[in-house]
């Protein structure tokens, strides 16, 4: 039993590891013999019908790999896995914006720091995880940011290696962060408004004397740590039966950000829902969402965009600028119209294997139609077309 990770997922070669962030350190390599090829980062029990020992030099070094061949293999629950009866999702929530003195909205500012740590699965190969956030203040910037920080810190420092599958980081700089071996990538802009992200955070709050709450926060260290760690064992998905209210969620989504002429920052709207609503499962330990997901993802995001649609002493971005196409996502969204209205059915393969765009374009074409609001991608298989 442990995580998937491919050493070649067209061939149906994988390890397995005993979490989604820890590998394996033995040589055992799993083959899938008869059957399907199941998901990548998906905790699953094997069925082994024989092995076999094999070498291979690497490094000048002569390795032994033990081949097990599977005739099939079931998901489990991660569940089994975690640690139970610590603390709640609540509990986690009030412990992580402990630092912050009451105010009227700590529980929408809990709800987003808490989606934001929990990060998201990834669900397609060209669509990184994780949830992308931009903090707002119009404090004192650094500190505000050293406040912001160290909330943060219950993130591992493995967590914010380059190489780690799960890659967390907080900037000023207006960068996008692209890293080919992490299949979670969470950032948090500091007033850098000009990447697309997919919740918004206001920061204006006061916080307690360090001093008075040292003590209790030390003391809650290893519970919010251990509470973050079990949630990223899970790997929520979106059935297709909420396809519809995701496409409902992402109209009004585009009805609040592009009515207006400018906006403080850079909405991901395709993008945020799928996301958001994968973290607010994840944060409860649930491997598939349900309704009550979708609607408290959506009332989170709009109640935060509501307020920092007012007041933020930051440079508007003009909307028809930041969602403008160039001319290659513009012959992608013609083609994905004309197949969509033909009845065919668009899939990540399909359609890159008949665009007209080149290759070198085809990812950046699709992902500004997904940050735009033009279409969403639930799963590796499946693009959906949003008529707006």
């Amino acid at each position: 039993m442990g995580y998937v990770r491919f050493r070649n997922q067209k061939l149906g070669i994988f390890y397995l590891d005993p979490s989604p962030f820890l590998r394996n350190p033995l040589n055992i390599i799993y083959v899938v013999k008869i059957g399907e090829i199941p998901p990548k980062r998906t905790l699953i029990r094997v069925t082994v019908a024989e092995t076999s020992i094999e070498y291979e030099v690497i490094g000048g070094v002569l390795q032994t790999f033990e081949i097990r061949y599977i005739t099939g293999w079931e998901t489990v629950d991660p569940n089994r896995l975690r640690t139970k009866g610590l603390i709640d999702r609540e509990e986690y929530l009030h412990l992580i914006t402990y630092p912050i003195k009451d105010r009227y909205n700590i529980h929408e500012i809990a709800d987003c720091i808490g989606v934001h740590t929990v990060s998201s699965p990834q669900v397609a190969e060209i669509l990184k995880g994780g949830v992308n956030t931009i903090v707002f203040t119009n404090s004192q910037k650094n500190k505000k940011l050293a406040e912001f920080n160290r909330i943060m810190s219950l993130i591992p420092n493995e967590f914010r290696q380059i190489d780690s599958p799960n890659f967390y980081k907080t900037t000023t700089k207006n960068e996008r962060i692209n890293l080919p071996e992490s299949q979670e990538v969470s950032v948090a802009y500091y007033n850098a408004n000009n990447v697309p992200v997919h919740i918004p955070i206001a920061f204006d709050a006061e916080f307690k004397p360090y001093s008075e709450i040292k003590e209790n926060v030390e003391h809650n260290e290893a519970l919010i740590r251990n509470y973050l760690l079990d949630t990223l064992l899970f790997n929520p998905v979106l059935l297709p039966r909420h396809y519809k209210r995701v496409e409902v969620m992402i109209y009004d989504m585009l009805d609040r950000i592009t009515d207006q002429k400018e906006v403080p920052f850079f909405q991901d709207i395709g993008g945020a829902i799928p996301q958001l609503v994968a973290a607010f499962a994840r944060i409860t330990f649930k491997s598939i969402v349900t309704p009550a997901e979708l609607a408290q993802s959506f009332q989170a995001w709009y109640s935060m965009v509501s307020e920092i649609m007012v007041g933020q002493n930051i440079e508007p971005l003009n909307v028809d600028q930041i969602y403008r196409l160039n001319s290659h996502a513009e012959t992608l969204l013609k083609e994905l119209t004309l197949r969509n209205d033909a009845g065919v059915p668009l899939t990540l393969e399909t359609v890159r294997q008949n665009t007209r765009v080149p290759g070198l374009f085809f990812e950046k074409a699709l992902e500004q139609l997904r940050v735009g609001g033009y279409i969403y991608i639930p799963n590796e298989e499946t693009i959906r077309l949003i008529s707006y």
